[in-house]
């Protein structure tokens, strides 16, 4: 599979460059042909936590009724889940697709550790949080594809 490389330079505060390795573009869903066998939710995992750390860095940044500089640190620890988001988002059809009652459990008790949200809301949270992650996927692909 070929992949593209997005590259941030950080501002000079920041010594490091910044690598986000994400699929050129996202494979069919492939279903396992041996019954039993389950391609897991790793994958998944990353997407979804990503997508609820960026609700919480928004909803702390927004309790105040202002934007400021000072809301910055609210978003450090989601900006390092995002090159884990977007590196796997490709096998999350497929994982989805063979997803087990477990597994969204795992996936629900992700939103409900972070977000602190019941069972109902956190289901809506776990497809928003998907639809967020593909969006983000979608537009540094329209970015970065020449």
């Amino acid at each position: 599979m070929s992949k593209m490389f997005f590259e941030m330079d950080p501002k000079p505060a920041e010594m490091q460059l910044i690598n986000f390795e994400i699929p050129a573009h996202l494979d069919s869903v492939v279903i396992t042909d041996k019954p039993g066998e389950s391609l897991g939710i790793n994958e998944t995992k990353d997407v979804v936590l990503f997508a609820v750390l960026f609700a919480n860095a928004l909803m702390k940044t927004f309790a105040d009724n202002k934007v400021s500089l000072t809301d910055l640190p609210h978003f450090f620890n989601v900006a390092l889940k995002l090159p884990a988001a977007l590196s796997g988002i490709n096998k999350v059809p497929a994982e989805i697709k063979d997803v087990d009652e477990n597994e969204i459990k795992e996936l629900i008790q992700i939103i409900k550790d972070n977000l602190g949200l019941e069972t109902d809301q956190a289901k809506v949270v776990l497809q928003k949080s998907l639809n967020l992650v593909y969006a983000v996927y979608d537009l540094v692909a329209a970015v970065t594809i020449k």
